[in-house]
Protein backbone atom coordinates (compact mmCIF):
# COMPACT_ATOMS: atom_id res chain seq x y z
CA UNK A 1 0.00 0.00 0.00
CA UNK A 2 2.88 2.37 0.70
CA UNK A 3 4.18 1.92 -2.87
CA UNK A 4 0.68 2.64 -4.20
CA UNK A 5 0.49 5.87 -2.15
CA UNK A 6 4.00 6.92 -3.23
CA UNK A 7 2.93 6.56 -6.88
CA UNK A 8 0.02 8.95 -6.26
CA UNK A 9 -2.70 6.38 -5.67
CA UNK A 10 -5.69 7.48 -3.64
CA UNK A 11 -7.25 5.54 -0.79
CA UNK A 12 -10.48 5.87 1.16
CA UNK A 13 -10.52 8.08 4.23
CA UNK A 14 -10.50 6.44 7.66
CA UNK A 15 -13.64 6.88 9.75
CA UNK A 16 -14.99 6.79 13.28
CA UNK A 17 -18.56 5.99 14.24
CA UNK A 18 -19.40 7.97 17.38
CA UNK A 19 -22.28 6.97 19.63
CA UNK A 20 -24.08 9.92 21.20
CA UNK A 21 -26.43 8.68 23.94
CA UNK A 22 -30.09 9.52 24.30
CA UNK A 23 -31.07 12.42 26.53
CA UNK A 24 -32.03 11.44 30.08
CA UNK A 25 -35.43 13.00 29.38
CA UNK A 26 -36.08 10.68 26.44
CA UNK A 27 -38.24 7.59 26.71
CA UNK A 28 -35.42 5.81 24.84
CA UNK A 29 -32.74 6.59 27.46
CA UNK A 30 -30.96 3.35 28.38
CA UNK A 31 -28.81 4.59 31.26
CA UNK A 32 -25.76 5.21 29.09
CA UNK A 33 -24.72 8.86 29.25
CA UNK A 34 -21.20 8.71 27.79
CA UNK A 35 -20.18 9.52 24.24
CA UNK A 36 -18.15 6.60 22.90
CA UNK A 37 -16.56 5.20 19.75
CA UNK A 38 -18.93 2.58 18.32
CA UNK A 39 -16.74 1.60 15.36
CA UNK A 40 -13.68 2.48 13.32
CA UNK A 41 -12.04 1.62 10.03
CA UNK A 42 -8.78 2.60 8.40
CA UNK A 43 -5.98 1.82 10.86
CA UNK A 44 -3.78 0.15 8.25
CA UNK A 45 -4.38 2.85 5.64
CA UNK A 46 -3.51 5.48 8.24
CA UNK A 47 -0.30 3.63 9.12
CA UNK A 48 0.63 3.47 5.42
CA UNK A 49 0.05 7.23 5.11
CA UNK A 50 2.20 7.83 8.20
CA UNK A 51 5.00 5.74 6.71
CA UNK A 52 4.93 7.54 3.36
CA UNK A 53 3.88 11.10 4.22
CA UNK A 54 5.07 11.45 7.81
CA UNK A 55 3.00 12.85 10.66
CA UNK A 56 0.80 15.07 8.49
CA UNK A 57 -2.86 15.86 9.20
CA UNK A 58 -5.35 13.73 7.25
CA UNK A 59 -9.12 13.97 6.96
CA UNK A 60 -11.19 11.54 9.01
CA UNK A 61 -14.90 10.96 8.38
CA UNK A 62 -17.05 11.16 11.52
CA UNK A 63 -20.37 9.31 11.58
CA UNK A 64 -22.59 10.18 14.53
CA UNK A 65 -25.25 7.79 15.76
CA UNK A 66 -27.57 7.87 18.73
CA UNK A 67 -30.29 10.11 20.06
CA UNK A 68 -29.67 13.33 18.19
CA UNK A 69 -29.15 11.69 14.80
CA UNK A 70 -31.59 8.81 14.91
CA UNK A 71 -35.14 8.99 13.61
CA UNK A 72 -37.70 7.94 16.19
Amino acid sequence: MTDYIKKGGSIAMPYLTILVPWSKDSEYYDGNDKVSIAGHEGRHRTLAILQTEGDAPIPVVLFFTGSKWKAV
